[in-house]
């Protein structure tokens, strides 16, 4: 999969992310107890729409549309429509301070220092390409901090790997082969998708 560009200063209307779980929940015939298995897979996915207002900003997205061959290739997604309602977090060069295992959902980070604002409990990162949400908020105690998150990362994390705050993204496909639907006429994109792993 191909990672294409947004079209140049992409604006969007609406981002909606929302968590997906994969939790297989079986019921008893005999008992009606249920027994649950979480899959440990989870992932986001978002309803996203493009208000166009000229026909050239159309035509960007009619190529964005066309270079992306449906389910074919990746973009990235902001987190919100105008690049960041969460607190927008100063400080640059987050980074994980030990290497981490697939399966984790705590994760110890450093470069903290420079941060004047710190990521609260339901804001999102970007680690290995894998948008996560914070379960609680960053601690305010020395340059190296743990965070804790969801859902578990799907790939291991390297020493030195850059945490994304201040502008996370989600790195994303349509899941449909057919692209995106027209709502109230040709001035509106509507469309949604998932994380690409």
């Amino acid at each position: 999969m191909a990672i294409i560009d947004l079209p140049s200063g992409a604006q969007f209307d609406r981002i909606d992310w929302r968590p997906v779980t994969n939790v297989q929940a079986n019921e008893s015939q005999w008992n009606n107890s249920i027994r649950t298995l979480d899959l440990d897979n989870g992932y986001f996915a978002a309803s996203v729409e493009i208000q166009v207002e000229t026909e050239n900003e159309d035509r960007a997205w009619r190529v964005f549309w066309a270079k992306l061959r449906g389910a074919a290739n990746t973009f990235r997604l902001p987190v919100s429509a105008d690049g960041c309602v969460q607190t927008v977090i100063t400080g640059t060069g987050i980074q994980v301070a030990a290497d981490a295992a697939a399966g984790v959902t705590a994760l110890s980070t450093k470069n903290w220092a420079n941060a004047s604002v710190l990521p609260k409990a339901g804001q999102y990162l970007t680690i290995n390409d894998q948008l996560v949400m914070l379960t609680q908020d960053v601690p305010n105690t020395g340059t190296n901090r743990t965070i804790h998150f969801e859902p578990p990362l799907r790939a291991a994390a390297a020493t030195n790997t850059a945490v994304e705050a201040a502008s996370p993204t989600g790195l994303v496909m349509i899941p449909q082969s057919d692209g995106p639907q027209t709502k109230d006429g040709i001035m509106v994109w509507a469309f949604d998708c998932r994380e690409a792993f």
